[in-house]
């Protein structure tokens, strides 16, 4: 057995860093062999080293460019790095150098499914299908795409299907139980998130999605049981300590939420989450508006699924405020320069291009501001915090737009400011934020359990006006369900004085 055997026989073996050792050896005296260099790669990846595994390749492809199996590798090491579009092109180049190889087309899959290109990881999977039909990880896989694109008919069946081969796979039921609750069934997907705590009882995050789902159905004792499973397994998930704590405030035990939420500081002594919502909670030390650090940690985790949430909770504000631009009788010829503040995910962003010249979204979450890029509507997208951005942006817009964002803010004053140096000579705002109900006029606003604020309606016509602002349209209207119960809001049309 020659050097060369004998080291791929020690890495066969599990001696991965005296294979390494003994290509190195190998290359010191023949440089350009290519066996070793790959082979290197390869023992360089098994140990972790990415970055000098990806060196490795691409020495092979300037010796050897067309070195079969190295794009293959070159791209699994690409994936670990992160380096996904690059990844895509490797894996790419393998399958057309061996169009039937399955691993590549389930690799390509899953970069896609890693870039949220869901289509074309559904086409991936299918063909890895094709050539191996029982591959369940494909299987699994192709329904997590079909899930992005909301075909949850189709992706439960697929869901299924990797159960009927496997009835201890426990990811499967778990993407089954939140298949169901995207289909509007909480009964049944209880039952398999029920199932998936039999297959591992110790998986905190199958208690933490039985508890949101017993949530859903209005059984508090059950879901806040399984929060405190949930937190038990995993006391350092900062998520669950605030589901608890929320279920808690819904059952009327303030002082336990607390208490719940004190926890979690002495976890996180720096979160601003946490600091947030216990003022929220306690009502002690109120802030006159929401740290820029909650609110990106709020927006960041829910955007892969926040628009299907809106739909849940039948979300109005972006109808509300097109009707308000109605009877305003804005004008569709695209002429005027818009910004959305708050943009989100872009969900009002087909209702404003119609008027647009120039569209324009601000958000404080990146994933956001990735699902607004997706719908192609905005001329630019930025992520900065709304009123540093208007504050720099003197005379520009026409109108302004912000569904459901000024919730953020408690004292409205400094926004509305920025707003109005931001507007040209009679440009509008248009906005929603939620109703607080209170009979004394000097009321302002108030920090809610949900961390956002409520406004009354004399406070925010006054801040209006003495900021400069005319107030044309004023209603209240049904903006979303909060648990069971309605959020009433204010949908407020002000505009900018031609001389301002």
């Amino acid at each position: 057995m020659n050097s060369f055997e004998l080291a791929k026989a020690m890495h066969i073996a599990g001696q991965v860093k005296e294979a390494a050792q003994s290509y190195r050896r190998i290359l010191e005296s023949d440089p350009q062999y290519v066996p070793a260099i790959n082979m290197l790669g390869h023992a360089l990846f098994d140990l972790g080293e990415f970055e000098a595994a990806l060196e490795e390749y691409r020495r092979i492809l300037r010796i050897e460019p067309d070195f079969e199996a190295v794009q293959y590798s070159l791209g699994n090491v690409l994936f670990k790095l992160g380096y996904l579009e690059e990844a895509s092109d490797a894996y790419r180049r393998a399958i057309d150098k061996e169009p039937d190889f399955s691993n590549a087309h389930f690799n390509l899959g899953n970069v896609y499914l890693d870039l949220s290109r869901a289509e074309e990881a559904i086409e991936a999977y299918e063909k890895v299908l094709a050539l191996t039909p029982d591959n369940q990880s494909a299987l699994f896989n192709l329904g997590k795409a079909l899930t992005m694109l909301q075909r949850d008919d189709e992706a439960f069946l697929a869901f299924e299907k990797v159960i009927n081969h496997n009835p201890d796979f426990l990811p499967a039921y778990s993407e089954m139980g939140h298949t169901q609750l995207q289909m509007g069934a909480p009964d049944e997907a209880l039952a398999h998130f029920q199932k998936a705590i039999q297959l591992d009882p110790e998986c905190d995050s199958e208690h933490f999605n039985l508890a949101m789902t017993e949530l859903m159905l209005g059984h508090h004792p059950e879901a806040e049981r399984a929060f405190r499973l949930a937190l038990e397994l995993n006391p350092e998930n900062a998520r669950y300590y605030e589901c608890l704590g929320r279920v808690l405030i819904d059952q009327d035990h303030r002082d336990e939420a607390i208490d719940v939420l004190k926890q979690w500081i002495e976890q996180e002594p720096e979160s601003a989450r946490a600091k947030h919502l216990i003022a929220a909670w306690s009502g002690v030390d109120i802030p006159t508006k929401a740290p820029v650090e909650y609110i990106i940690e709020e927006f960041d985790h829910q955007a892969a699924e926040y628009e299907r949430t809106l739909a849940r909770v039948k979300y109005l504000a972006p109808i509300l405020i097109n009707e308000a631009l109605r009877r305003e009788n804005m004008p569709m010829d695209g002429s005027a320069c818009i910004v959305d503040l708050g943009c989100g995910t872009g969900l009002i962003s087909p209702l404003l291009q119609p008027m647009a010249s120039e569209l324009v979204g601000v958000d404080l979450s990146k994933p956001m501001l990735e699902q607004a890029r997706r719908r192609r509507q905005y001329d630019e997208l930025v992520n900065e915090e709304l009123v540093s951005y208007l504050q720099g942006q003197t005379r520009r817009f026409d109108l302004i737009v912000s569904a459901d964002t000024f919730v953020y803010f408690g004292l409205l004053e400094e926004v509305f400011a920025a707003s109005m140096q931001s507007l040209r000579p009679g440009g509008r705002m248009v906005f929603t934020t939620e109703l607080l109900d209170d009979m004394d006029e000097q009321a302002t606003y108030r920090l809610n359990p949900t961390g956002r604020f409520s406004h009354t309606e004399a406070y925010i016509s006054r801040a209006l006006e003495a900021c400069g602002f005319e107030v044309v349209d004023r209603r209240v209207g049904f903006l979303r369900l909060e648990g069971h119960a309605g959020v009433n809001g204010l949908i407020v049309v002000a505009r900018c004085p031609e001389e301002a």
